[in-house]
């Protein structure tokens, strides 16, 4: 799901929300702001100094007590044995993620990852003035290069595998929208695609026939494990973009909701994924490089704990918001370190709690919330601030910046979605002290770090927390998930948090392991290989080189016998090849033994034939669907410039 920041818009087909009222609680304890330079985030502890202390000795504890043997056992029992874990990159406002795909030489592909929507694509090489070069951080797909690309053809819309696509002639086109008003046209289309890796190194999908093999399988956190793990993805090849499709940085999107198609639903039912969960971690850097600035880290398969800084907690996910990964919103909090934290309450008599449902889009930049608690909070922003909340730039010192108040959601949850934790010494959870009837709960602070987004141009800060239509839901978008872990559950169907760094690099370094980032992409050869130490690496199994080698064999004999100088040179070695004149007595040695047999050669299939006037067309028609759609695109470039796409693809 994308955003228009400057309009405040939103993707969205649902309606929602409710009245908000503001009280003061008066009895939630002073916080400490804490600072983590190195990815210059800033954090503000949930809970009392006093149970922050106390929390230290559980972590420190020994085996005898009770509270610490529940938390291992919690531990214990997150998927922490992950199938993969990839680098994360700043985007505007958004992360992405390598996407690579094609064989034998894999095309790199950056991604946003968006948890929003269920369709990956991103543009093609018949793709017109669509971001690459000019903004976009590769190339087109040059679908041509990859001997493993086809389109989905059909002959009907039952035919198609993406839910959004409809068919159109003779082959799948998606056409997918978006309320700001960015859109694309996709032809649907299959190819061998693996995600992360290296970030400049495509990796070899020919040797993926040994990856079920347990003895070169390679742990989660190796970057070269990547390739492992490809599989045929179904995605858009964009013939057609609009507006932020052509002007982001990353060059398509990956869809990672909760639907029937996104990435993570298609590698597990390729069993590529050994459980239906991934984790997003999102740090947020002062600036995005085009070359690629690291901001987190994406876990396929389940979590690590190792990028952990707290235990992880759960929300349930709530139902009836289609394919989105649902929570709700309970309360509202403001916090600020040696204040009294403002307070800003649900009221059940006055809504429905069905309205209370925000949906977690990691796609859109913002957070957005219904104007119903606009004037609360505006006026409780200016009563901390003195000054008046807009969505505008701001000049701020760094102090100023750290003197605006933690803005903390309170997410509803239950002890079964949170079970063997100790609400009052678990981090990340309301606790008897925050919401005695609800103390399971799920605390997630948004500090002023990162709803405020720096503009390094203009040096100013904006706001990044929008008020909408009241008849939409609400949003946490990008912003309010950076300096969390949080899991996307689909066995159970619920959501998981944990606060973090999201230091990706440091994990791998840690680990043995390095992770460049030079701006230098290695397209890799892709041409054939020519040599024979070449060849035997690229056709390395029983089923291709036995076919080749034999083929080769009857190549040289059949290149023998054309060649005059040659004639009966392989009689000696190939008597089944005697290359022997007609009806002629050989002196070559050894040919004498099967003159006869050369003598009966029939080499009329040899002979030159006229011209075929229909081998052009015969070639091009040969190539299939493919050559077809490409031609079609080429054909009817000039529709786009007419702004009639309906017989674009």
């Amino acid at each position: 799901m994308l955003v228009d920041k400057s309009s405040g818009l939103w993707a969205s087909s649902s309606a929602s929300l409710l009245l908000l009222r503001l009280v003061l609680p008066g009895c939630l304890a002073d916080g400490i702001l804490a600072v983590e330079p190195k990815n210059n985030l800033i954090s503000y502890p949930l809970i009392p100094h006093s149970v922050e202390q106390a929390r230290r000795q559980l972590y420190s504890s020994d085996s005898n007590n009770n509270h610490g043997r529940r938390l291992n056992r919690h531990r214990r029992a997150l998927s922490d044995d992950p199938d993969q874990l990839s680098a994360l990159f700043q985007g505007y406002g958004t992360h992405y993620v390598d996407l690579w795909c094609g064989s034998p030489t894999a095309q790199r592909q950056t991604v946003i990852v968006d948890t929003g929507s269920g369709v990956t694509a991103f543009p093609c090489s018949t793709c017109v003035d669509c971001g690459a070069p000019d903004y976009h951080i590769d190339a087109l797909f040059q679908e041509d290069q990859s001997n493993t690309y086809q389109i989905v053809t059909c002959s009907g819309s039952q035919d198609c595998m993406s839910h959004i696509s409809s068919c159109r002639k003779d082959h799948c086109v998606i056409s997918q929208g978006y309320s700001e008003d960015s859109q694309y046209q996709a032809a649907e289309a299959i190819d061998r695609c693996y995600i992360g890796g290296p970030h400049e190194q495509p990796l070899d999908l020919l040797s993926e026939r040994t990856n079920n093999d347990s003895a070169t399988k390679k742990e989660a956190i190796d970057p070269t494990r990547a390739s492992q793990l490809a599989f045929d993805l179904d995605f858009g090849c964009q013939t057609v973009v609009w507006n932020l499709f052509r002007t982001q940085l990353a060059d398509g999107i990956l869809g990672m909701n909760n639907g029937s198609g996104p990435f993570w639903k298609q590698m597990s039912q390729a069993g590529k994924l050994s459980q239906e969960q991934f984790a997003l971690c999102f740090s947020r850097q002062p600036t995005a490089e085009r070359k690629g600035t690291e901001a987190g880290a994406m876990t396929l398969g389940g979590v690590d704990t190792r990028l952990h800084t707290t235990p992880m907690v759960y929300t349930t996910k709530a139902l009836g918001r289609g394919d989105y990964w649902n929570v709700k919103i309970r309360n509202m909090y403001f916090r600020r370190d040696g204040a009294v934290p403002t307070f800003v309450e649900l009221t059940e008599s006055q809504s429905n709690a069905a309205y209370q449902d925000a949906i977690v889009d990691s796609g859109t930049t913002d957070t957005f919330l219904s104007k119903t608690i606009q004037t609360a909070f505006v006026q409780q922003f200016e009563a901390w601030t003195g000054r008046q909340y807009e969505n505008k730039a701001w000049s701020l010192t760094s102090e100023e910046l750290n003197s605006f108040p933690t803005v903390v959601f309170q997410l509803e949850s239950t002890q079964e979605d949170n079970p063997r934790i100790d609400p009052e010494s678990t981090p990340g959870l309301t606790g008897p002290t925050v919401d005695p009837e609800n103390p399971y709960d799920v605390l997630v602070a948004v500090p002023p770090s990162h709803y405020m987004e720096y503009d390094p141009s203009t040096n100013k800060y904006t706001p990044r927390i929008y008020f909408t239509d009241p008849k939409l839901f609400h949003i946490l978008g990008a912003n309010t998930m950076m300096g969390h872990d949080i899991l996307f559950d689909a066995v159970n169907s619920r959501i998981g948090w944990a606060e973090s760094d999201c230091d990706y690099i440091g994990l791998l370094s840690t680990n043995g392991y390095d992770f460049p980032i030079t701006g230098n992409l290695q397209e890799g050869d892709t041409t054939t290989k020519k040599g024979t130490k070449d060849f035997l690496d690229f056709c390395d199994s029983p089923e291709c080189y036995v076919p080749a080698t034999i083929g080769m064999v009857v190549a040289i004999c059949i290149g023998m016998c054309l060649c005059p100088a040659l004639k009966c040179s392989c009689c000696y070695l190939f008597c089944c090849c005697c290359c022997c004149e007609k009806n002629t007595k050989s002196s070559t040695p050894g040919c004498d033994d099967c003159a006869v047999a050369g003598s009966e050669l029939e080499m009329s299939g040899y002979m030159d034939e006229p011209e075929d006037d229909d081998d052009e067309e015969e070639a091009s028609s040969s190539t299939g669907q493919k050559t077809k759609f490409r031609d079609r695109g080429r054909r009817n470039k000039n529709a786009e410039s007419n702004g009639d796409f309906k017989d674009f693809i």
